[in-house]
């Protein structure tokens, strides 16, 4: 059984996988039945790692993810230590799903990040923008009048909103909608035969609005950690 562990900025995930076939997955550790985990691997992007001290209390050994693990495609990054450990594993997810083609993988978390793999399996860069949740606690914080909102995560129905909250709403939700669109058709424009992988939190309310070619993966991260940890085996 190999056990992944993906913490984020705002929440800690887990699945357990059995070569590649996904049995279980959840948020927290609590529940894992550590008898069963015969590899780990840890992808975090936060300083003081609860998965770390929960795997060292547990006695579990476990792979640290970094740019300097063996990984199942090349960095062309110009500064490869500063990459998170999540766009690492969307593209080893992306590797898994499209091996040795032009791969766009999206992920909707904290921030927007869109990842790009050729079809040689080279991972270049690609961008990063603020998430819904960022831009929200920016309109609150950066003014002296503009409320904090959460969202439901639903785009805005009416595109001119009629008040301030649905304003606010409508300017997010259509705003991320818009530029998703718009880099993806910069990158269908560079690179043919293009995929699209969409994963993270936020992607309900894009699924519906974007083209039918492109694929939600809301597992990828977890499935990236997997084919790397069994990558590392080769």
């Amino acid at each position: 059984m190999n056990l992944c562990i993906d913490e984020g900025n705002t929440a800690l995930k887990f699945a357990i996988f059995e070569g590649n076939k996904l049995l279980h997955s959840g948020i927290g550790v609590n529940d894992i039945q550590w008898h069963q985990v015969q590899k780990t691997i840890i992808s975090t992007v936060v300083v003081s790692s609860n998965a770390i001290k929960w795997c060292e209390e547990n006695s579990t050994a476990f792979h640290l993810l970094s740019y300097k693990s063996k990984l199942p495609f090349s960095i062309k990054y110009s500064s490869p230590e500063t990459l998170g450990n999540d766009r690492l594993a969307a593209i080893a997810g992306a590797t898994l799903h499209f091996p040795n083609q032009n791969t766009l993988v999206i992920v909707m978390g904290t921030c927007i990040t869109y990842n790009f793999v050729d079809a040689e399996n080279c991972f270049w860069g690609g961008a990063i923008s603020p998430g819904s949740k960022l831009r929200f606690k920016a309109m609150n914080q950066f003014t002296s009048r503009l409320p904090m909102i959460e969202w439901d995560g639903k785009l805005q129905s009416e595109f001119i909103g009629d008040s301030t909250h649905s304003s606010m709403i409508s300017g997010v939700s259509h705003g991320i909608l818009h530029e998703i669109k718009g880099t993806i058709k910069s990158f269908e424009e560079r690179f043919a035969n293009l995929n699209i992988i969409l994963t993270g939190g936020d992607t309900a309310f894009l699924v519906s609005q974007l083209k039918n070619n492109i694929f939600a993966r809301p597992e990828l991260l977890l499935e990236g950690l997997n084919h790397i940890l069994n990558h590392n085996d080769n």
